[in-house]
């Protein structure tokens, strides 16, 4: 199975329990960041498809992945966790509004499904945790303008490895 495939496997474990009655969100892509953001702005332009974008869990590429026998481990993985938010949100109403209610539930959904993922063997998963408010482009003094055409606030996961099968 393909690690993208092996994250969308743990991105669905983590939908049924985070929104049992649709089975929709949180939404899964992956690609390179520029693709991602692409392809929801592309989704804004759609009657059908601009409500179908967030909470997002997207698995960014690039990422190294060594070969052992039947057993790989994949390092330096990002991961973003994504929501809409309001531009004129303070950091207490962001806390508040998604961090508190829809990113960290998320966030803990993923990391357990990473646990329970019969295709990962190591379930000790070092990495680094950004609370990212405002999830921008990044400038001298933190985060400034929208990626794409949404204000978002995020979570990242960053400098993760997984051993997989």
């Amino acid at each position: 199975m393909r690690f993208v495939d092996i994250i969308g496997d743990v991105v669905a474990n983590v939908r049924l329990t985070f929104d049992p009655l649709n089975l929709e969100k949180p939404f899964y892509e992956f690609g390179h960041p520029v693709e991602i953001f692409n392809l929801l702005a592309e989704k804004s332009q759609s009657e059908k498809f601009k409500y179908s974008k967030y909470p997002l869990i997207a698995l960014y590429l690039d990422y190294n992945e060594t070969h052992r026998y039947t057993i790989n481990t994949i390092s330096g993985i990002t991961i973003a966790i994504l929501t809409e938010t309001s531009p004129e949100f303070s950091s207490k109403n962001r806390y508040d509004q998604t961090i508190t209610p829809v990113l960290q539930p998320i966030y803990d959904l993923f990391m357990q499904e990473l646990k329970n993922s019969k295709y990962i063997y190591s379930k000790d998963f070092k990495h680094t945790k950004i609370n990212r408010l405002y999830y921008g482009k990044q400038d001298v003094f933190g985060n400034s303008g929208n990626i794409g055409n949404d204000a978002l606030d995020a979570i990242l996961i960053t400098q993760l490895n997984l051993t997989i099968s």
